[in-house]
């Protein structure tokens, strides 16, 4: 079994353990911890464990989570709830043990007892004051001023779907001097030629495929708005090219200079890995080492860049006070040095300088050493000394206040030629020239990028955008690069594409438009997240709740719907059904969402505080939590989020749970079921005898009746022909019948002994999973399958109630039926577990469905 042991529920990331344990060791491992259970609340699969319970009585396949317990309300209601339990399993086993791999392996008890405990959360009930299943921790896309760039190794490459502002991970920098290389640098007219520095940055904003990449910035200022910029993409394929200085895909911005003269042209090639590596250290002339030795660090370096600086700038006072040219002698030396620094070789002069200047201010100079051998070098910077031009040198320090001419060694900038596509990565390089409004270390770039699928869609969701979390959950799975690289037939596209359906709902915007429901736009770049915990993220924010079903990744939507069964004193083992009424003290009725504002550059720095139209005049002190929406940038999206999930937390009411038989069950997690039973007098029901679609034998003939008593009958046809109709095209899975269209519910196609699931219905055709055996003129029958069908009841005696309008079919014997009146009538479900209680036997937990939660206000 797995066991969370939790000692901080306020905290889930401090202080809590995981562990797989048996069953029969359990008591021993919680006394090994000085866990008392008189102490503590146990959760089982979700649920409270009762004190009476036996810790050996527990399945091997199960969840067991420990919480202490306190004496406050909110850790009590934790408790009643299972809340915790839940939020730990959100954070702990989804991330550690629901790997993508796991998906073959986990067995359909787990995953529905998982799921169970998932769904009671997911579903409903924000707890104020307890820390949410939605929370993160903060990090670079999702900064409280707005995404920021970063600039080291190690870091999740991150991946992002829909359109989100991103800043990016630096992978390659460094600075180069461009006319710094000569000695004289006195022109003609006397102005002094100091080089310009010029930044080359390449930029990472994660796995591809992007369509686009838009509104450049520079620490928030467009890229236009600076001089002598270069930048180019890269949009994340499988087989980008790399950048070369002739690349025609360079876009030039603001050029001041005229590419005339060496190394001026405003773009580079980034075909080579920079490192840089800053030194800091004088050079004096005059001493016995009159040089100072950086040691190499790669050993397949194959050009040396040496910087040297001037601190003072290069000058001299002469005896009439008149500031002077000024020549500092220095020279640049390297050797290859063997693996281990075990041997050296010979000491090469790269460079022998006579640096002249006549300025009071920092300069600087570059030496470059290229097209050296791959291999490991030091270099070495010897000063000769300094001295009057056209004088004699001084081979010392001057050290006085009339001379400028300190030389020290700024940085070694080691690099090798590697011609790097970066495949799959979202690129953005830039060449920029630095000025007094650009420079220093803390430089943020950012770009807007509107990011692709990857994964090749089935027809079902081919006409979604890609930011439908539908489509995202989908390429998550299916994405063989950054995914879980499942195939279509491990994840359950019809329920996939019913979400996505949901996502697309259109609702009012608040501004006399409408948006969709939902969309994600966002990227993933936390560490240590699963394939599992991103496809949870995407379900948390669009209404669904991520699901196993046998080998399929599906989810449960929290949506309207039609009851799918019915459960009744038919199918309902005798003493099993129990309610439960949930404590409202400690619900919020308040809710701030943290989510990145589009409108606001993708700042997090403004949660939207959303309270009920009834709770606003409220004179109570409100109760509030705050959750992180990850992939919501827009407001009105976040608040029918969160307006939903407060409507929840007020109406639903309720959990139930009994117990039927395995070959009962023909709903899942999530589905909405009628639910009928004697104790509660929520209505009657049973089984059908007989009769005809007319006149229904029922099992009990001691039913009220009474004319205007509003009296239904509600019955289950197993198997239920709708049409049958003559098929017209076959092509590909599309079965299409022309002149004639799809009436009711249809759920199989039948021809001979050929019966096959459909898919998809549309108005005159249908999908089914496999057409073959079906050919142009068959005679193809639709049928429904536990369908459900509710007719009024003009009479009743002797058990037989007559129906009208009449019954589809005739009823099925022992199929099942609940007969209602307008005083007495059964509630509406929705199923949040089914887990394994015997051989043939299975527990069904479900909460109250009340349609009034989706009757949401537009924003204001």
């Amino acid at each position: 079994m797995k066991l969370i042991l939790c000692r901080n529920p306020f905290d889930l990331t401090k202080g809590t353990e995981r562990l797989e344990v048996a069953p029969e060791s359990l008591e021993m491992v919680l006394a090994e911890r000085s866990i008392e259970r008189d102490k503590s609340v146990m959760c089982l699969n979700g649920e409270i464990l009762p004190p009476e319970r036996g810790l050996t009585t527990i399945p091997p396949d199960s969840y067991v989570t420990v919480v202490p317990k306190l004496e406050n309300s909110t850790l009590r209601i934790v408790a009643q709830l299972g809340v915790a339990a839940a939020s730990i399993f959100a954070a702990g086993p989804l991330g550690g043990w629901l790997a993508a791999s796991v998906f073959t392996s986990l067995t359909s008890a787990q995953g529905v007892a998982l799921a169970a405990s998932l769904i009671s959360v997911g579903g409903n009930l924000l707890i104020a004051g307890v820390s949410s299943l939605f929370q993160k921790k903060p990090v670079p896309s999702y900064g409280w001023n707005g995404p920021q760039t970063t600039g080291q190794s190690g870091l999740p490459v991150p991946k992002g779907f829909g359109t989100m502002r991103s800043a990016g991970n630096i992978i390659m920098s460094w600075v180069d001097l461009q006319n710094a290389d000569s000695d004289e640098h006195t022109n003609d007219d006397g102005a002094n030629d100091i080089g310009r520095m010029w930044m080359n940055i390449l930029v990472c904003f994660g796995f591809g495929p992007a369509k686009s990449i838009s509104d450049i910035r520079i620490n928030d200022k467009d890229v236009s708005s600076y001089s002598d910029v270069a930048y180019f993409t890269r949009l994340g394929t499988n087989d980008q090219t790399a950048q070369s200085a002739t690349d025609p895909s360079w876009i030039i911005l603001n050029q001041t200079t005229n590419g005339t003269a060496p190394n001026t042209q405003p773009f580079t090639a980034f075909d080579r890995i920079v490192n840089n590596y800053p030194i800091s250290q004088r050079v004096l002339s005059g001493v016995t080492n009159n040089f100072v030795i950086v040691e190499g660090q790669r050993s397949d370096t194959q050009r040396l860049d040496v910087v040297t600086q001037f601190p003072q700038g290069a000058w001299r006072i002469d005896s009439g006070g008149t500031i002077q040219r000024l020549a500092i002698y220095y020279d640049v030396y390297y050797r290859t040095v063997a693996p281990g620094r075990t041997s050296f070789g010979t000491w090469v002069l790269a460079q022998s300088h006579a640096y002249i200047n006549v300025r009071q201010s920092i300069l600087r100079q570059i030496t470059t050493i290229d097209n050296l051998p791959s291999n490991c070098y030091d270099t070495m910077v010897v000063k000769r000394g300094s001295g009057a031009v056209d004088n004699p040198m001084d081979a010392f320090e001057h050290e006085s206040n009339k001379f400028g001419d300190e030389i020290w060694i700024e940085s070694v900038q080691e690099t090798c030629y590697d011609s790097l596509t970066y495949p799959n990565m979202i690129l953005l390089g830039m060449r920029v020239m630095a000025t007094d409004q650009l420079s220093g270390s803390n430089i943020q770039i950012s770009a807007q990028v509107e990011y692709a699928s990857r994964a090749p869609r089935p027809a079902q969701l081919a006409s979604y955008g890609d930011d439908n979390p539908a489509v995202v959950a989908y390429d998550i799975h299916a994405d063989p690069l950054v995914g879980a690289g499942s195939s279509t037939g491990n994840i359950d596209i019809d329920a996939l594409q019913e979400w996505a359906d949901l996502c697309d709902t259109q609702v009012d915007d608040g501004n006399g438009g409408t948006q969709k429901l939902a969309v994600f736009n966002g990227s993933f770049d936390q560490d240590g997240k699963t394939v599992w915990d991103a496809f949870q993220s995407v379900c948390v924010m669009s209404r669904a709740t991520a699901l196993q079903v046998g080998t399929k990744v599906s989810v449960a939507l929290d949506k309207p719907e039609d009851p799918v069964q019915m459960f009744h004193v038919g199918n309902i083992y005798k003493d099993s059904y129990s309610k439960k009424y949930l404590n409202l003290q400690d619900r919020a009725q308040e809710i701030e969402v943290d989510y990145a504002n589009a409108a606001d550059d993708y700042k997090t720095r403004t949660p939207l505080r959303v309270i009920t139209a009834q709770d606003q005049g409220s004179s109570e002190v409100l109760k509030r939590t705050r959750v992180n929406l990850l992939g919501c940038t827009n407001t009105q999206q976040a608040w029918y989020w969160a307006y939903h999930r407060l409507l929840e937390n007020k109406l639903k009411l309720r959990t139930h749970t009994w117990d039927s038989p395995a070959q009962a069950i023909v709903s899942r997690v999530g589905n909405v079921a009628l639910l009928q039973h004697d104790v509660p007098q929520w209505a009657s029901g049973g089984l059908m005898v007989g009769g005809t679609a007319s006149n229904v034998q029922l099992d009990r003939s001691d039913y009220d009746f009474s004319s205007g008593g509003g009296y239904t009958l509600t019955v289950v046809h197993p198997v239920l022909l709708r049409q049958t109709i003559t098929l017209n095209n076959v092509s590909g899975n599309i079965l299409s019948f022309a002149g004639a269209s799809i009436s009711g519910r249809v759920m199989r196609a039948v021809k001979g002994d050929i019966d096959v699931n459909i898919s998809n219905v549309g108005a005159s055709s249908i999908t089914v999973d496999d057409a073959t055996g079906f050919n142009n003129g068959d005679v193809v029958q639709l049928y429904d399958t536990e369908a459900i069908e509710t007719v009024s009841v003009t009479a009743y005696s002797g058990g037989v109630a007559s129906v009208s309008p009449a019954l589809s079919a005739a009823p099925t014997p022992y199929a099942g039926y609940i007969y209602q009146s307008s005083a007495k009538q059964a509630i509406k479900v929705r199923i949040s577990g089914i887990k394994r209680a015997a051989d043939q036997k299975f527990t069904i937990t479900a909460m109250d469905y009340v349609s009034d939660v989706y009757n949401i206000p537009a924003p204001f």
